[in-house]
């Protein structure tokens, strides 16, 4: 693709942030397809394994955890959305940081002996500041949706719970199968933050995942301008040269 690309194309950009391109993005498809094939099916088996006795002991219990699941899957789609722009800004430094960091290293020579080295330095502490603070403004995002998250799983845990006791002292149930119940719910309720960690990794690769794949859809020629008016060419072309003389 690349090698298709018009020279115009290839001196808008720079060598080593098209490599970063080039890297970040395949390197992150191949990730989160491993991180997919490797922890998705054992996490739906795990849950099965956790529902079923749950739906067959304490059938009471699910539309509690219905609707702790349905919360918890809203405020993961809107922590997205809210992150998205973060998220975005964040690669977008990091492809311009591996393209600035590279062209520095392989012009180290001219940079020293310009006396440009300061002027640099300072250019690179700039755009590490601002990759920093995207992640710092993410974070804060972040630990605000993690608060409302834990707060939805641990009611509906403090709701199970509150219906486990009402049966036990009604003497429908005892304690044995109290407690074990408790601990389906601990394990349903942890894989809810399996999930969610899963999902964030996939957000996470698609960023440089659909960087490589805007970098695919590049046109391989260029397409003038409705309004682009036609250079006139000469037919005839040539070299005069008045007072030149040879020593």
């Amino acid at each position: 693709k690349v090698f298709d690309m018009p020279l115009q194309w290839h001196q808008q950009q720079t060598s080593g942030a098209l490599v970063a391109k080039v890297n970040n993005g395949v390197g992150r498809v191949v990730q989160t397809a491993e991180a997919l094939s490797r922890e998705l099916c054992p996490s739906v088996i795990r849950t099965l394994m956790t529902v079923v006795p749950l739906l067959i002991f304490s059938l009471m219990t699910a539309p509690v955890l219905l609707v702790a699941l349905l919360i918890f899957g809203c405020l993961i789609i809107v922590e997205n959305r809210r992150r998205a722009h973060f998220r975005k800004g964040r690669h977008e430094k990091y492809v311009r940081d591996s393209g600035v960091f590279s062209e520095y290293v392989q012009s180290v020579q001219p940079v020293i002996q310009f006396g440009q080295t300061g002027r640099l330095l300072d250019e690179y502490t700039r755009l590490q500041q601002q990759i920093m603070d995207q992640g710092v403004a993410e974070i804060d995002v972040a630990n605000r949706f993690a608060w409302r998250k834990n707060m939805v799983l641990s009611a509906a845990k403090r709701i199970c719970q509150g219906m486990w006791i009402w049966q036990l002292r009604k003497g429908s149930t005892d304690i044995a199968m109290v407690m074990y119940l408790n601990m389906l719910t601990e394990d349903l309720l942890g894989s809810f933050w399996g999930y969610a960690s899963l999902l964030e990794r996939v957000y996470e690769g698609l960023e440089p995942t659909k960087t490589l794949l805007h970098l695919l859809e590049e046109p391989s020629e260029i397409t003038d301008a409705p309004d682009a008016a036609p250079v006139p060419v000469p037919e005839r072309v040539g070299i005069q040269l008045e007072n030149v003389r040879f020593s």
